[in-house]
């Protein structure tokens, strides 16, 4: 970082350097100085639809879901991808507009079905609105992806054991728990404690 910081001071106009110091942020977790980088850098290429896309994310860990959703929108406009689409489906969710939500998920799946993310992301989004049938439906293809993801696993044995189908949610539950899904044993405790399955 010091010696990016000296060749930034004497090579301004250089993008790359600039590039290159907004991962080290990044990787720093400095978010406000990964912006101010990402700016000077989208001043010379304003239409580098990876950089949009990188602003977006930023945006998105930050929960500042309008910036993240008119960034996304601007890189879709560019190259439209399954990363792009789902960062808009994150965006719109959280702007509590879930129909457009589920809409990017569906286009991301479409674009890149082996991306494992939007999978699960639609699956909590249904969850979270208490639809637990259409969570379940992406669950179970983010398992055909991932037989042994624990987030997935975790979120459908709620789902299921919310439809009470409690002998398969259980058997997610525990399955999720000793994977390292701490979380499960809250739900193993309230739906699964003593059963037989």
């Amino acid at each position: 970082l010091s010696d990016l910081n000296k060749f930034v001071n004497i090579y301004p106009e250089f993008p790359q350097a600039r590039l290159l110091r907004a991962l080290v942020h990044k990787e720093l977790g400095n978010s406000e100085k990964q912006l101010v980088d990402l700016a000077e850098a989208l001043h010379s290429q304003p239409s580098n639809p990876t950089l949009l896309k990188w602003r977006a994310s930023i945006y998105l860990d930050e929960d500042k879901f309008a910036l993240a959703k008119k960034h996304a929108l601007l890189a879709r406009l560019l190259a439209d991808d399954a990363e792009t689409e789902m960062y808009l489906g994150v965006a719109y969710y959280n702007l509590g507009d879930a129909d457009s939500a589920f809409y990017c998920m569906d286009q991301a799946i479409a674009q890149d079905a082996t991306l494992l993310p939007p999978y699960l992301y639609a699956g909590t989004f249904g969850l979270e609105l208490e639809d637990f049938e259409r969570a379940l439906k992406y669950l179970d293809l983010a398992l055909m992806l991932d037989p042994r993801n624990s987030s997935a696993l975790f979120y459908k044995g709620i789902a299921l054991a919310e439809l009470d189908r409690l002998d398969e949610g259980c058997r997610c539950l525990r399955k999720a728990f000793y994977s390292g899904m701490d979380d499960a044993s809250d739900y193993l405790t309230e739906y699964c404690f003593g059963k037989e399955n």
